[in-house]
């Protein structure tokens, strides 16, 4: 167990956010196979707690198949995707019996997200309904997006990393700028998309006067293209692994069904065009989100890709993003409901590896297809 404390890089909403605990409509603990190290297993194993609280404890622990110190053990949902260590009013009866030391690490820190490179950030994650309630309401009043450094401490499962990559000041840089140019208004979401691909790829960041044509450029160059099936795929498999988006994952396989054989810029600005139709202002919304996505996942490096993967990868899951939402327009009726499909979305990709299932559609396509998600068009 390491502990930090250090300044840490975190987007302007951060120091508002607080746990809605009970008052949460859909906990980040519904669900969720919580992983413990091994000194957290043997702690809870041996742990003298409520009788009640003890069996709950012993259903849930379960070692890992191939267990490490960090990784050892999970705290296992039941039969309905609940913590067993979740009371009747929702809140965790480990914590209310024990004490907040009692929990985990990762139960005591998520949603937020320590990311410890040369410049050390941090982010709330979009699973988090009151994140995106927070991102909403700065959308609403038009708040641009920026970052701050705050003191924050964490104590960490394992050691705190040597960082040695000499391109560890380039790729904070890039990390800071990916969050700040996505939650801007001046360029296109494709055009947004294209960038990202020029600086992953080596380009400069640019001064913001320059960031349009150089955007523009390369978007003409390599135009939105991904192809139908990869996307069919990916929704298929999410429909599978998460109940909450089955039905927003049906409909927009219907969506798919009459689209061409690549989507391209027309397809999402239609599909924004849908979203913007049901919901007035979710355009600046769905910008913030996927701006602190960037933040919250380490973008450029998301789930353990390259940064030039990773950047050939965001469009792909921007669009599965906002076709599960235009799948879901039928049963969204409240902002709530487009916040806790929302939510549900990102409890699948942020708390899973799909930056990096995104990643194996596209370069391995699906049956012996090999698609290419950014190629000039023929």
């Amino acid at each position: 167990m390491a502990h930090i404390e250090k300044t840490f890089l975190v987007p302007g909403y951060y120091e508002k956010f607080a746990c809605k605990a009970s008052d949460c409509r859909h906990t980040c603990c519904q669900g969720l196979e919580i992983r413990t190290t091994q000194a957290e297993y043997f702690r809870l194993a041996g742990m003298d707690c409520p009788k009640d609280l003890r069996e709950k404890l012993d259903l849930s622990l379960h070692v890992l198949p191939h267990p490490d110190e960090y990784a050892y053990a999970c705290l296992s949902p039941d039969f309905f995707g609940r913590c067993r260590m979740m009371d009747e009013k929702g809140l965790c009866a480990l914590q209310c019996a024990c004490g907040y030391e009692a929990l985990t690490s990762a139960c005591k820190y998520f949603p937020r997200s320590p990311r410890l490179t040369r410049h050390p950030s941090c982010a709330t994650s979009n699973a988090c309904e009151e994140t995106l309630e927070l991102l909403f309401g700065e959308a609403e009043k038009g708040e641009p997006w920026h970052d701050t450094k705050v003191p924050l401490s964490f104590d960490l499962a394992g050691k705190e990393p040597e960082d040695t990559d000499p391109r560890s000041e380039e790729i904070s840089r890039f990390h800071a700028y990916a969050a700040s140019c996505m939650a801007g208004s001046s360029l296109l979401l494709p055009e947004k998309f294209s960038l990202l691909r020029a600086i992953a790829d080596g380009a400069p960041i640019p001064e913001e006067e320059k960031a349009l044509s150089i955007a523009a450029a390369e978007n003409s160059a390599h135009p939105l293209r991904v192809r139908k099936e990869v996307l069919s795929a990916l929704l298929g498999k999410i429909g599978e692994d998460y109940p909450d988006l089955t039905k927003a994952a049906e409909g927009a396989q219907r969506i798919l069904s009459s689209c061409g054989e690549f989507l391209t810029e027309g397809d999402l600005a239609r599909a924004l065009a849908a979203l913007s139709g049901a919901f007035p202002g979710v355009l600046p919304f769905l910008s913030l989100v996927l701006a602190n996505e960037l933040f919250y996942s380490g973008f450029p490096r998301s789930d353990g890709l390259a940064p030039k993967e990773t950047a050939r990868v965001l469009p792909v899951f921007a669009l599965v993003l906002v076709l599960t939402l235009q799948g879901g327009l039928p049963q969204l009726q409240t902002r709530e409901d487009l916040i806790d499909l929302t939510a549900a979305f990102f409890r699948m990709a942020d708390l899973t590896p799909f930056w990096r299932r995104c990643h194996l559609a596209l370069t391995e396509g699906p049956g012996d297809q090999n698609p290419d998600a950014l190629s000039p068009s023929a």
